[in-house]
């Protein structure tokens, strides 16, 4: 519940409508937000078992570093919020390689599911991680162009995202 509320307004919500400053509560000083997502090229299954497998492996992984995360399913896929320090930036980069690796892992063992991990940018506040989970999100949207079984990074994409309603 306290991932969706990020992800649809800029805080934890209290009873009667008041909004709760939640921004103390965090001891590091940056945000990040990544999708990993799950594609598939058979038809629809369920994924529940596999979205397990994902949540579990980025658990693993992310619970020996030195910050906090939370997780939380989507349709086809896992988002996760790392509140970190700065200087331990690299170290999150490898804890999503590690993820990448382990996934892949993972998928090789059922045929036809492969994984994709979108990477929002860092952020300075809390309530920009909506903004973080939306770029991991078109991270992850770029793997049309860019392929799946990758890890793809908002912020080293090259091409600017088009709306089709502006073209016609």
């Amino acid at each position: 519940h306290f991932l969706n509320d990020i992800m649809q307004t800029n805080g934890i919500l209290a009873a009667e409508g008041e909004t709760l400053d939640i921004e103390n509560e965090f001891s590091n000083d940056c945000f990040m937000a990544f999708l990993t997502k799950i594609d598939q090229n058979l038809e629809d299954k369920d994924m529940s078992t596999l979205l397990d497998v994902v949540d579990y492996t980025i658990e693993k992984i992310m619970d020996k570093g030195d910050w906090e995360y939370i997780n939380s399913y989507v349709k086809r896929g896992v988002v996760t919020i790392v509140n970190y320090q700065r200087q331990n930036r690299e170290k999150i980069e490898q804890a999503v390689e590690m993820i990448m690796t382990e996934c892949r892992r993972e998928m090789d063992k059922f045929q036809g599911f492969y994984i994709v991990i979108g990477v929002g940018s860092e952020k300075s506040a809390l309530a920009d991680t909506q903004i973080s989970i939306k770029e991991a999100v078109e991270a992850v949207k770029a793997r049309i162009k860019l392929g799946t079984d990758k890890i793809i990074k908002y912020n080293e994409l090259t091409f600017t995202p088009v709306n089709v309603a502006e073209l016609t």
